[in-house]
């Protein structure tokens, strides 16, 4: 800071404090741009014998100092969920300059954290180059340490992704974290330390609350789930009782059940007809409700999508899904 007058400190903005955790409201800069001048002058008036006068003191000058502060936020709130061997998985960041001057950043991701059950392992970090706050594979750069560090005015906002893979060996409900760290290449110390000419403009920098870093750390949750499928036939005979003979109508049911944490997505179940038999038509039932048996706009089919082979979509499954009942008839001719 450049003071010209008396001798005295006026840092002339808001101190914010930064904001270091995986949620919270978002915060902003507040108070005057670093660099601006603040320059003050009295004056005064009387009246000596009808005679009008006047005076001014001297000017005294200031250039407000740069506050160094940021919140780095997970927006994650809740954790991710993903499953055993899953790779590439996004955990989404937010970097907020609070600060009064412009400052670059530099990210340190980490993925050996103390206190889990399984330690994810760091694919890569991203930028949000787009600007649009989601992860978009091919469209947002890869993050190099040194080589394109954020670079943010005050109140500008990027977002960061940390992409981890998943072990093959995790299971169901197990947790791990990932962390993300920032640090102010203006300096690191403790709160209200003075960098001398290190501010915007030339002018001193002051460390905010934070002392110039700040991490938010993202939980990922395994959601492993399992489907498992158990089919049953009912025999008819012609004259009432249960031998595939010629003649038999078989009733098949399939049961589809889903255990685990996690949501299986886009299942379809297929079933190629049993060898010697015939497709009884207009006989496939999904939990319950008749389908048709042509390639419309209900779940199932026959022959269509698959000759000789029933198909039938159930869309999403997870644990708490009610089991999914399909039945079908053919016949022994």
């Amino acid at each position: 800071m450049q003071a010209q007058g008396p001798s005295r400190r006026a840092m002339g903005i808001l101190l914010l404090t930064a904001t270091l955790s995986c949620c919270g409201a978002r915060a902003f800069a507040g108070g005057t741009p670093a660099g601006a001048d603040v320059t003050a002058q009295a004056s005064v008036s009387w009246n000596q014998q009808g005679v009008a006068h006047s005076a001014t003191s001297n000017a005294t000058s200031f250039t407000v100092d740069e506050i160094v502060d940021f919140a780095v936020v997970c927006q994650d709130a809740a954790g991710v969920e993903a499953f055993p061997g899953e790779t590439g998985r996004a955990l989404s960041f937010t970097l907020l300059n609070t600060g009064n001057g412009p400052e670059t950043f530099r990210l340190l991701a980490l993925d050996a954290l103390a206190g889990d059950d399984f330690d994810p392992l760091l694919a890569g970090v991203h930028l949000d180059t787009n600007g649009n706050g989601i992860w978009d594979p091919g469209a947002d750069d890869v993050y190099v340490q040194g080589g394109n560090d954020p670079d943010l005015p005050a109140d500008a906002v990027i977002s960061i992704f940390l992409l981890v893979d998943l072990p093959p060996d995790v299971v169901d409900r197990q947790e791990g974290t990932a962390k993300l760290v920032i640090t102010a290449m203006t300096g690191v110390g403790a709160p209200g330390t003075v960098v001398l000419g290190a501010g915007a403009g030339g002018t001193d920098a002051v460390l905010g609350s934070g002392g110039g870093t700040g991490d938010a750390t993202a939980l990922v949750r395994v959601a492993a789930v399992e489907l498992e499928l158990a089919k049953t036939a009912v025999v008819l005979d012609p004259d009432g009782g249960s031998e595939p003979r010629p003649g038999a109508l078989i009733t098949y049911t399939i049961t589809v059940t889903a255990t685990g944490g996690g949501t299986a997505r886009g299942v379809v179940v297929t079933d190629p007809l049993p060898p010697a038999t015939d497709f009884v038509p207009a006989s496939l039932i999904l939990d319950g409700v008749p389908l048709t048996d042509a390639a419309d706009t209900d779940a199932g089919d026959y022959n269509v999508t698959i000759p000789g082979t029933l198909t039938i979509n159930l869309g999403d499954i997870t644990a708490i899904s009610p089991s999914r009942e399909i039945a079908f008839q053919v016949s022994i001719p």
